[in-house]
């Protein structure tokens, strides 16, 4: 990698391609799109008329599928904004490596127009020095030690350049291991089929050869190349952090279910706090088969003290759902909190709409899985 004095360029400081990276970001969109399309398509095939053994056991299985697709697609749309968010810190740090340009030469030109100003005060001093020796006077003329006015400012270009390579390698190293995050260690799962992470999904090779070796430790990482994401690069972050849209789907949850021709999310109003009871008064035959949970959960009532959502709306029997008590240690106490826990740290001033989208997703993902099922 070049450094200040021997280039101009302020891609040779920083090096790598943000448009390149914003082109398959946008692949990474649009395949996260078609995904959560398929789970879509596969949620409503419609085996009713089938019975039998076979399939019973097709549906035990098959039920499983569209949560993989809805996965599928929540991966490659994650994935496409860490790596946007990334786009946009290298930007950033080339724009700081080109302001780093501008100082060294202008320190550059103080340092030469200095230097001329001294070489000719010591040819001056010189000339008269042997004018006055040859006239027998003793007076000798000193001209101080040359003192570089440039010297401060190179400081700060190498400070400006230093900085924004620093910046950049924590982003990147952030978005290394947010695509590590959601790239499956398990045996072949339906997303780690269809490729080694969400980057290898949407088809981004490395063969593309838009991205320079110093700064694509993200789509390394999203191969799992995890000793070529140690990049040298920098990082920059005029971003307050990973996201406020971070882990949310490419479009809102509620259209997704809506033209899916399912009911979005909602809160109703309750007569009473006693949710297992509201909910088992609807179905009694459920009751010692599930457990209970919020579409919603009660943890939002703290996180997001001024959203106004009473205890009512929370413990209404819209909020509520069946989880069947074999499922409870893997879907709610795992999946769906793991879920839920990332929303909360990327959205840390949402809104109740924003929480009924949230939970609009998480029915929209595992919905079939409920009992009653709500997908």
């Amino acid at each position: 990698m070049a450094e200040l004095g021997e280039t101009d360029n302020p891609r040779a400081l920083i090096q790598g391609n943000p448009e390149a990276i914003d082109k398959n970001v946008q692949v990474l969109n649009s395949r996260g799109k078609q995904a959560v399309n398929a789970a879509i398509g596969l949620r409503a095939i419609d085996t009713g008329a089938w019975t039998g053994p076979a399939a019973n056991a097709f549906r035990d299985e098959f039920s499983y599928e569209p949560t993989k697709w809805y996965e599928a697609g929540d991966s490659l749309t994650y994935a496409g904004e860490v790596l946007g968010l990334y786009a946009g810190t290298l930007r950033w740090a080339q724009g700081q490596a080109r302001e780093a340009i501008e100082l060294w030469k202008q320190a550059q030109q103080q340092t030469a127009k200095a230097r001329a100003k001294h070489d000719q005060a010591v040819t001056d001093a010189t000339r008269q020095n042997q004018a006055n020796a040859a006239a027998g006077n003793p007076t000798c003329i000193t001209v101080e030690p040359f003192s570089d006015p440039g010297q401060s400012t190179r400081q700060a270009a190498r400070d400006t350049l230093n900085r924004a390579r620093h910046q950049l390698k924590q982003v990147a190293d952030d978005t290394a291991q947010a695509l590590r995050s959601i790239t499956p260690a398990e045996e072949e799962t339906t997303l780690s089929k269809m490729g080694h992470g969400a980057l290898d999904l949407a088809g981004l090779i490395p063969g593309i050869g838009e991205l320079a070796d110093g700064t694509n430790a993200a789509w390394y990482a999203g191969q799992g190349r995890y000793a070529e994401a140690a990049i040298s690069g920098a990082a920059a972050v005029p971003f307050a952090g990973w996201a406020a849209t971070a882990g949310k789907a490419a479009d809102k949850a509620t259209d997704i279910a809506k033209a899916a021709g399912h009911a979005p999310a909602r809160f109703g109003h309750a007569t009473h706090t006693n949710y297992r009871k509201t909910f088992f008064e609807k179905h009694p035959d459920l009751e010692g088969k599930v457990v209970v949970h919020h579409a919603v959960e009660q943890k939002a009532l703290k996180q997001y003290p001024n959203n106004g959502i009473t205890a009512a709306e929370m413990h209404s029997y819209e909020n509520l759902r069946g989880i069947p008590k074999g499922e409870n240690a893997t879907l709610h106490l795992s999946e769906i909190r793991k879920e839920w826990n990332r929303f909360y740290k990327h959205n840390p001033n949402a809104s109740t709409e924003d929480l009924l989208d949230f939970a609009t997703h998480i029915d929209n993902k595992y919905g079939g899985r409920f009992n009653p099922p709500v997908r």
